[in-house]
């Protein structure tokens, strides 16, 4: 997975990473995004909030790499709607993986 040109190992399937990511979002729900435009107190805790979701998920620093000191809240929402997509890219490989494994099961079994 790459992120703001750093690249990140994700596996949308291994048991840590999945545990991980859950708390993660947990994190995310729990904070309230919703603020005024130009307050600047709630644009530094909604980034930090988002390194920290970055942090929960691939380690302590991880979101130093991804960010370096630039604490930008459409950076952030940027580098969180590339790693939805990603994510939800594994998922649906998977998918795809799965239901040709299926289909080719259900063949061999009707013969």
């Amino acid at each position: 997975m790459i992120i703001n040109d750093v690249e990140l190992e994700y596996d949308a399937f291994d048991v840590g990473m999945v545990e991980r990511t859950e708390k993660a979002y947990e994190n995310l729900r729990d904070f309230d995004f919703d603020s005024e435009n130009g307050d600047i107190k709630k644009l530094r805790s909604a980034c930090q909030a988002l390194f920290d979701f970055f942090d929960t998920i691939f380690g302590d620093g991880t979101a130093k790499k991804i960010f370096g000191d630039k604490v930008s809240f459409a950076l952030c929402v940027d580098a969180l709607e590339t790693f939805e997509n990603q994510h939800a890219e594994q998922i649906s490989q998977l998918k795809k993986k799965s239901e040709r494994i299926i289909q080719s099961r259900n063949s061999r079994n009707q013969t």
